[in-house]
């Protein structure tokens, strides 16, 4: 607390110099010391209030009254991308918000109006798909509200509170090579079979071999290095496309036995043809 020569409290932020003057001091969101004097006290409080105002709402962000919409698209842009995830990863958290926001006509809500019974519907709704579907969305709407509260965009997160009861998970058994040569015994066709015997050979999983491309294959070293994946997001003409695997660095090493070699010179071949 500041005070003035006769040693009275005047407020955070506020003295009088020995001059007579008051003054009233503060940093700014761009971390710079502002300093404001004037003779009156009252005057000087006005002017404080006011320019600590100005200062906040001149960030932009902070001014806005956005909707569900508007925000996602802000949050994703400005929040996740910078943050380095893999497309894959932004493609279902877009899924999610499409399939229970966009497309039950609540992306004109504003976030201000969203309440945790709002969410909790929401969440109901999508726990009637499966609990994975509700757990996707729950997570969505948490991470952009905790966001837009800590930008005092909102008085609160509605949806902090609300849980999902998770159900037990299953103990899984990796299969044995008895498991295996049923499952292979079953399959007709000899270039399904022959996919899903790389599979199990190398441990690659659905969406790198979808997106395999023999650039990622040395046959001489007989190893594979994952670079991308097909991802199940469609372009503007309805083409899959690739996404980056979530090891951006080198990507995902994976050894060839010699009959998967053979396999993948024979593909190599009939595709040049």
């Amino acid at each position: 607390m500041g005070k003035d020569l006769r040693n009275k409290e005047l407020g955070l932020g506020i003295i009088q110099r020995k001059d007579g003057l008051y003054m009233a001091r503060f940093t700014n969101k761009s971390g710079k010391r502002i300093a404001l004097t004037d003779p009156d006290l009252k005057c000087l409080r006005m002017r404080f209030e006011k320019a600590k105002v100005e200062d906040y709402e001149s960030q932009g962000v902070a001014t806005r009254n956005y909707s569900i919409k508007e925000w996602h698209d802000f949050w994703i842009e400005n929040i996740k991308k910078p943050q380095g995830v893999t497309q894959q990863y932004l493609d279902h958290l877009e899924t999610a918000f499409n399939k229970y926001i966009i497309k039950k006509d609540r992306g004109n809500i504003s976030i201000r109006e969203f309440r945790m019974i709002d969410v909790q519907l929401i969440v109901n709704e999508a726990s009637n798909d499966s609990v994975t579907a509700a757990i996707n969305i729950l997570s969505v709407l948490k991470q952009m509200f905790n966001v837009a509260y800590e930008n005092d965009l909102i008085k609160k997160n509605p949806a902090k509170s609300i849980h999902i009861s998770k159900p037990r998970r299953r103990a899984t058994e990796a299969m044995s090579r008895k498991d295996e040569e049923v499952l292979i015994s079953h399959i007709a066709s000899q270039r399904l079979k022959d996919m899903v015997l790389l599979m199990l050979n190398t441990g690659l999983r659905l969406s790198e071999l979808l997106g395999l491309s023999f650039d990622e294959v040395d046959l001489e070293k007989k190893y594979i290095c994952i670079r991308h994946q097909l991802s199940y997001r469609r372009n503007e003409e309805g083409e899959y496309i690739f996404a980056k695997t979530k090891n951006k660095k080198a990507g995902s090493s994976h050894s060839i036995k010699q009959h998967m070699k053979y396999w993948i010179e024979t593909s190599k071949k009939e595709s040049l043809n």
